[in-house]
């Protein structure tokens, strides 16, 4: 299992989440290639999956599963939530709703 941090995505289908992407993991770059549908640069993942080695690009983790940290989605409720109380006014001023 790698835990670590999505720092770059190379690709990703809208269609199906296939994603090709860079996880730090331990302090060492991570290729993993598989099903990440939903997820962003930044997040944290635990990712499980099986080693091999691709003739072109090397040594990659191929996603078996994974899963968001538990962090990561208290983090993207919170700015849901935020996001939910932002209101503008009629001249398009933005105004926090508090209650």
């Amino acid at each position: 299992m790698v835990d670590g941090v999505i720092e770059n995505i190379i690709y990703q289908n809208a269609d199906n989440g296939y994603t090709v992407c860079i996880v730090m993991y331990e302090g060492e770059e991570i290729s993993c290639v598989g099903g990440l549908a939903g997820v962003h640069e930044g997040e944290e993942v635990e990712i499980t999956g099986s080693w091999s080695t691709h003739p072109v690009y090397g040594k990659q983790l191929k996603i078996e599963k994974f899963s968001k940290s538990i962090a990561n989605r208290e983090l993207m409720k919170q700015k849901s939530r935020t996001k939910q109380n932002r209101q503008t006014d009629p001249c398009g001023a933005p105004h926090l709703n508090f209650f």
